[in-house]
């Protein structure tokens, strides 16, 4: 899982400053996938047990 600073980085330079997703991708060395997921969210998504603890 990213950081949220990573998160929130990377989607005004891809969003706002119609920045090219393949050079953002290498700069932050991610792949371009990763990065369009983190541009579809308006945040970094919480983390969410899938197994109540017990």
């Amino acid at each position: 899982m990213f950081m949220v600073e990573t998160c929130a980085a990377i989607r005004p330079l891809v969003l706002m400053n119609d920045g090219s997703r393949r050079e953002t991708a290498q700069v932050f060395g991610l792949s371009r996938e990763t990065l369009a997921k983190m541009c579809r969210h308006s945040a970094a998504p919480d983390y969410a047990r899938s197994k109540p603890a017990g």
